[in-house]
């Protein structure tokens, strides 16, 4: 198993489960075309996070992304980890 930054070819498939993940987890359905957008100025702009992805013989297994929160307190910056995803076979 690999554990890599995303790049832009990882775009579409992290998306997809993106929209697989909103519905297991909240039973919402969003759009893929919405999701895509949102991936893709991640992948594009590291200021606003930046996803690390497990994968095996070039598939994705799983995805976290990880975005920025300035704390005034600790005066840094503080991650969040969101959009936490593992395809069902290797949960």
């Amino acid at each position: 198993m690999l554990i890599r930054f995303a790049q832009e070819n990882d775009i579409e498939q992290i998306a997809r489960n993106n929209v697989q993940l909103a519905h297991i987890s909240e039973n919402r359905d969003i759009e893929f075309d919405q999701g895509l957008k949102g991936v893709r100025q991640v992948i594009e702009d590291r200021h606003k996070g930046f996803y690390v992805i497990a994968e095996e013989k070039d598939m994705i297994l799983g995805q976290i992304l990880v975005t920025f929160e300035w704390s005034d307190w600790k005066a840094m910056n503080m991650w969040w980890l969101q959009s936490i995803y593992v395809k069902k076979e290797w949960r």
